[in-house]
C-alpha cells in the first residue's frame, strides 16, 4: 500500500506493463477520488475490458463507447 499512496501523490504516474497496469491505475484512481470514461475504437474495447477484469473497478470506471 506504500507504493500506492506515494503514486496517489505524484504529478507523474510511472506504470508498469501488462495485467498490474490496470489494478495499479485503477488504485490510483481509487485513492485521488477520480473517475474514468474510455472512448475507443482501434483498440475494439481492450483498455475498458482489462479495467473492468478488475474486483472493485466499478467504483472508479464509469463506462465506455
Amino acid at each position: 500500500m506504500r507504493r500506492f499512496a506515494e503514486l496517489a501523490r505524484a504529478d507523474v504516474i510511472p506504470l508498469v506493463d501488462g495485467p498490474k497496469l490496470a489494478v495499479e491505475l485503477l488504485e490510483v484512481l481509487r485513492v485521488r477520488g477520480w473517475t474514468v470514461a474510455v472512448a475507443e475504437s482501434l483498440t475494439g474495447g481492450l483498455v475498458t475490458s482489462m479495467l473492468v477484469e478488475v474486483p472493485g473497478a466499478s467504483r472508479s470506471v464509469r463506462g465506455a463507447v
